[in-house]
């Protein structure tokens, strides 16, 4: 690889593959009676298994196949180092902070490529919920890809490393939500309570690909909160409502429910009004994988369209591009249920409800993050 190479790589990733080739020449320079020994054909008829590791290599062209909307021909040679089976884990992390500063600061300043507080990786309970704490997530064939350009010449070049796995099940919990009165660490605001965002710690900015599923139900006063009004409530329902986010140092999340049932009136009047919902994705704290295919975390140094793990596939062969920076992608069907929102709707909001979509913003969801009590970080 070209020396340039290692001006890109984050310092402890190039420290990581030179201790790993250090290990290589180690073992081929070991006396032969500590190497691996020959087997004749009599002694390799009688075993049978499977490959533990899986390595292949996507040559340029592959990459370019014309159904695939996703493809990206950027004479880019992928090499893919896997091992065949499952990798269970439980983690908790106080902060996740990646690409702070550099190119993307161009295009939002002042905020990471990505960056959470209070991370967990847990199992789920089978209903779209955290599992018991301490309970594995799992990454199914769990892999390294790196995008080289120019390979096999003088002027090839590392231009990215994907960390990925063929689907991920399990819990990810982010943040926490303050109770009135308590100061908020990181702006040093105090919490007033209800939909108050400075009651919200959690996913402070994003950078990626994420498909989202939502569940449950918004409700509150409609129209008048006092008088003899004062019990004209709404109650909104979320059904399967979905949204995809896609793009670099995102904030906010946008999730419109067209014909929700919204009631009124004693629910004695109903009417079809669309909600439409914009969330700071500090109010996200909980998303349960059910086998999420192309679970991944990326960096690279141009837009690179990384192949997905059944990269043969004619439609569905690479992921969504990542852009330049670090890089999520979560594509698809991320669940978050149970959510049960509170937001009092004023006159402006509900005038011509029955014809124009009410647009709802900082909506506490009512969902906590999980409580994981394992390993010296403990959520709990």
């Amino acid at each position: 690889m070209a020396s340039n190479s290692d001006q890109f790589l984050p310092q402890r990733f190039v420290l990581l593959f030179k201790a790993t080739l250090s290990l290589i020449f180690t073992l081929l320079a070991m006396d032969s009676t500590a190497q691996l020994q020959a087997l004749n054909d009599s002694v390799l008829s009688n075993q049978s298994g499977q490959g533990l590791l899986e390595i292949s290599t996507i040559t340029p062209g592959s990459n370019g196949i014309a159904t695939d909307p996703n493809a990206i021909d950027s004479g880019l040679t992928f090499y893919r180092m896997g091992i065949n089976g499952n990798l269970n884990f439980n983690a908790n992390i106080n902060q996740v902070n990646l690409g702070c500063g550099g190119v993307n600061d161009a295009l939002v300043p002042g905020v990471c490529d990505i960056s959470f507080d209070n991370v967990s990786f847990m199992g789920n309970n089978g209903n779209n919920g955290a599992g018991a704490p301490g309970s594995d997530f799992t990454l199914k064939r769990p892999m390294i890809t790196l995008a080289v350009t120019g390979a096999g010449s003088t002027n090839q070049q590392l231009v990215g490393v994907n960390i990925s796995s063929q689907s991920a099940t399990g819990y990810f919990s982010v943040g926490q939500v303050l109770n009135s009165g308590q100061t908020n660490p990181y702006n040093g605001a105090t919490c007033q309570g209800g939909n108050d965002p400075n009651c919200q710690i959690g996913i402070n900015s994003f950078s990626g690909r994420i498909g989202l599923t939502m569940n449950g139900q918004v409700s509150g006063c409609m129209l008048f909160c006092t008088g003899w009004l004062g019990l004209t409530n709404y109650t909104s329902y979320i059904q399967n409502a979905q949204t995809v986010q896609t793009g670099t140092r995102l904030q906010t999340s946008y999730v419109m429910m067209p014909g929700t049932s919204t009631k009124a009136l004693y629910g004695l009047l109903t009417v079809n009004a669309s909600i439409g919902l914009t969330e700071p994705m500090k109010y996200i704290h909980g998303m349960t994988f059910n086998g999420i295919p192309d679970f991944g975390l990326s960096f690279q140094k141009q837009q690179v369209a990384w192949p997905n793990y059944d990269y043969t596939s004619a439609t569905d062969a690479y992921a969504y591009p990542a852009n330049t920076g670090w890089w999520l992608n979560m594509p698809q069907n991320v669940a978050i249920s149970g959510v049960n929102g509170n937001y009092n709707l004023d006159l402006t909001q509900t005038a011509g409800a029955l014809f124009v979509t009410i647009p709802l913003s900082n909506v506490s969801l009512g969902i906590n993050p999980a409580k994981n009590c394992m390993g010296s970080v403990k959520f709990c």
